[in-house]
């Protein structure tokens, strides 16, 4: 009898042991896989086991070495994997995992994705000094295009005005033509840009290195302006203008009325055509000598402040140091004429116009005629400037 017990016992026991072990059966595999790529991504459906037991699937993969693990639920019988940086092919391996935990056979899948989102859009990429045709001035234009519908940021790095390294960066959604400015650079020859392309798993392209010529232009010192023939005491023309208003003279602006106040940095003040004693009427002009030649990009003007009843536009003509032949007659010499530009008198504030020739000058002419006459008999300006380039 007591021999029966103890087997008993023992049967017991072990029974016992052999439970805790026990943690289930895995589930039988998943089964016909498909698969449809797309940039950077790859989209998977399956069969699911039909194990009451069945979890969920785990695909494990492994790119340049790194283990990867997509876990989804039994819920689901299809993933997108994102955010693969390759198109070389990847085994998939896709387990069958039930409640317990365990995993059923590995079903290998072998595929490819279609070229990752910010390699696309990293061979699209291009930096250039011109935009449209136009060159562009201390900036250049960073241009890409992405029709891969997903996000990535683009980053371009690259020497500032001050000589320091810079970077700047943009999100790159769908499109085609897409742009951004890169401005406050250094000028010369041969800058460097670098461009890296990331998406949002940072994954990272391959640098592109671009070499642009920049172009330098820079606000001219107007410290030795001058304007020929200049009389303080007449409102009258000289060989350098077509009147003056002495009587707008101020305690604060003495210059104001003549055309000095177009000079001295003061937006408040201005020079205007003569009024009274002289009367005059369109067309004006004045005469800038800067004093030594320079390659003009730009030149810009403000109206009187507050007052809509001057030009609408100008004529803007250029001569050279050999041009000006005679230095007594104006009327001789030999200006190139660099078109007209149009002038917004509602705008306070300074108007830039580029000149697209980019004419060498030491003297530069505004010539308003009676096409540019706005609602008055007079032109009335507060401040002129210029640009030139590096040399």
């Amino acid at each position: 009898m007591k021999q029966i017990v103890s087997i008993c016992l023992l049967a017991i026991a072990c029974c016992t042991i052999s439970c805790k072990e026990d943690t289930g059966n895995p589930t039988a595999p998943v089964t016909e896989i498909t698969h449809e790529a797309g940039p950077g991504e790859i989209t998977f459906r399956w069969q699911q086991p039909a194990d009451e037991n069945y979890f969920y699937t785990d695909i494990q993969y492994t790119i340049d070495g790194e283990k990867y693990s997509q876990k989804v639920s039994a819920y689901k019988d299809s993933t997108t994997v994102t955010g693969i940086p390759t198109s070389d092919t990847i085994t998939f391996d896709f387990y069958a995992v039930s409640v317990e935990g365990n995993y059923s056979g590995v079903t290998p899948y072998r595929a490819s994705a279609l070229t990752p989102p910010f390699n696309q859009v990293a061979e699209s990429v291009n930096v250039a000094s011109s935009l449209d045709g136009e060159e562009l001035f201390n900036e250049v234009v960073l241009s890409w295009t992405n029709e891969t519908g997903k996000k990535v940021t683009i980053e371009i790095g690259y020497i500032n005005s001050a000589g320091q390294a810079a970077t700047a960066s943009i999100t790159a959604t769908q499109g085609v033509g897409q742009r951004l400015s890169i401005g406050n650079l250094a000028g010369g020859k041969g800058r460097s840009f670098t461009v890296v392309v990331k998406d949002s798993k940072q994954n990272t392209s391959e640098a592109r290195v671009f070499t642009v010529d920049v172009l330098n232009t820079n606000y001219m010192n107007r410290s030795g302006w001058t304007f020929p023939g200049f009389d303080p005491t007449s409102r009258y023309g000289t060989i350098g203008y077509s009147s003056q208003a002495l009587n707008e003279s101020t305690a604060t602006y003495p210059d104001n009325g003549s055309v000095l106040a177009m000079l001295d940095g003061a937006i408040d003040s201005f020079w205007h055509a003569a009024w009274s004693a002289p009367n005059s009427t369109y067309p004006h002009f004045f005469i800038i000598d800067f004093g030594q030649e320079a390659v003009l990009t730009h030149f810009e003007m403000a109206r009187r402040q507050g007052n809509s009843g001057g030009h609408t536009g100008y004529q803007l003509l250029t001569c050279t140091e050999a041009g000006a032949t005679d230095p007594t007659d104006p009327t001789t010499w030999s200006w190139q004429d660099q078109g007209d530009f149009p002038f917004n008198n509602t705008l306070n504030g300074l108007q830039k116009a580029k000149l697209p020739n980019r004419p060498r000058a030491r003297y530069v002419q505004l010539y308003f005629d009676t096409r540019h006459k706005g609602t008055g008999n007079y032109v009335m300006v507060s401040e002129v400037g210029a640009y030139a380039l590096d040399e």
